[in-house]
């Protein structure tokens, strides 16, 4: 079968948030199994990041064969048209897509009879935005809803749940699992005020003897947050790393002082996979990742509560024990995974269409 993804937002390696890391697991998943995959993206915001801006003016793209096909297209320009063109002479068996470029692919789909299947990853991707997103959803063309945790198939509208199924992130151990581990720093992705990087400033300026490692990931750094950064002597600002298993190196402890709910909280498990614990506000998704009320914080707006569960976890006696139960969490999520894959629901869903099809025909 022929199986496309179509979003606006680019996957890896041009984009490292956990919702499109997980997209691409999913679609590795599905080349894996036989299927043939492509995916049409746009590359656009990461090259103006890296200030590639040549590449951008040409309007040209990039195309990656690794393991599937990617499309990337330099600038956004005329994104809907040119993608259209592709998804035509490619003709896909399925497509998949996401909110940001929902409308045009239901349209398409319509009038090409093709399923579509909607992936959800965040509560603002949800289809609670407004009355014209779920309406969009709603539509028969919408043949699938794909959430990536029982939070987020809670949080969607009732109306759409009869279509809706959980199906968690994949989470390859041998993606993220580092050959030798150095427990020297503290690690937080996003420096960002949803993300908790408030928090995270203060923490750094208590604790001066440790060192904390706040990684760009997909949100725009305040110029007075990048600022305070560079203020603090105790904190390393790294940027995107492609090699996802460098990143858990050199990390004793990931902080998830997140003050927005989450759609899961995938760090959590790529953490634990090295056995390295967390500290996490309990909101979201993220008690389904952390399993372990020890990993959890329920006041996550209070910093005092911040500070005295960091100092508790940093005991080296308790430390110890929070990091043999990252590791066995990891693994309960991933026995959890094993029983409902990414795959196996595709291949129902495209038989599904297929009896469908032929009852019609």
């Amino acid at each position: 079968m022929k199986i496309l993804h179509c979003n606006m937002n680019s996957l890896p390696p041009y984009h490292q948030s956990g919702a499109e890391i997980t997209i691409d697991e999913f679609l590795e998943e599905l080349f894996d199994k036989g299927h043939i995959v492509y995916s049409i993206n746009s590359n656009e915001s990461t090259l103006l990041r890296m200030q590639k801006y040549d590449k951008v003016r040409k309007n040209g793209l990039t195309i990656i064969n690794d393991p599937f096909c990617k499309v990337f297209f330099n600038s956004k320009d005329n994104f809907e048209e040119r993608a259209l063109k592709l998804i035509r002479e490619i003709s896909p068996d399925l497509i998949i897509s996401q909110l940001n470029f929902l409308r045009p692919l239901a349209k398409y789909c319509a009038l090409e009879n093709k399923p579509l299947l909607y992936l959800i990853h965040g509560v603002h991707s949800s289809g609670l935005n407004s009355d014209t997103d779920i309406e969009c959803l709603r539509s028969p063309a919408v043949k699938g809803i794909v959430c990536m945790s029982q939070f987020l198939l809670d949080s969607i509208h009732p109306s759409l749940k009869f279509k809706a199924k959980v199906i968690y992130p994949r989470i390859p151990s041998k993606r993220f699992k580092t050959q030798s581990l150095c427990r020297r720093n503290i690690l937080f992705f996003n420096p960002i005020k949803s993300k908790g990087i408030d928090i995270v400033l203060q923490l750094s300026k208590e604790f001066q003897n440790e060192k904390f490692v706040i990684r760009e990931t997909w949100g725009n750094v305040l110029p007075c947050t990048r600022k305070g950064i560079n203020v603090e002597h105790s904190i390393t600002f790294e940027k995107t790393e492609n090699v996802f298993s460098k990143i858990y190196s050199n990390c004793k402890l990931l902080l998830m002082p997140s003050q927005e709910a989450e759609g899961l909280g995938r760090g959590i498990i790529e953490a634990g996979l090295n056995s390295i614990p967390v500290l996490a506000s309990n909101n979201g998704g993220i008690p389904e990742a952390a399993r372990s009320n020890d990993f959890l914080i329920n006041d996550y707006s209070n910093y005092i509560i911040w500070r005295e569960a960091l100092k508790k976890t940093l005991t080296p006696s308790i430390y110890a024990i929070n990091c043999q139960r990252a590791f066995e969490n990891a693994m309960a999520y991933k026995q959890r995974y094993l029983k409902n894959t990414f795959s196996e629901y595709i291949d129902t869903f495209l038989g599904r269409e297929e009896k469908l099809q032929n009852s019609e025909n």
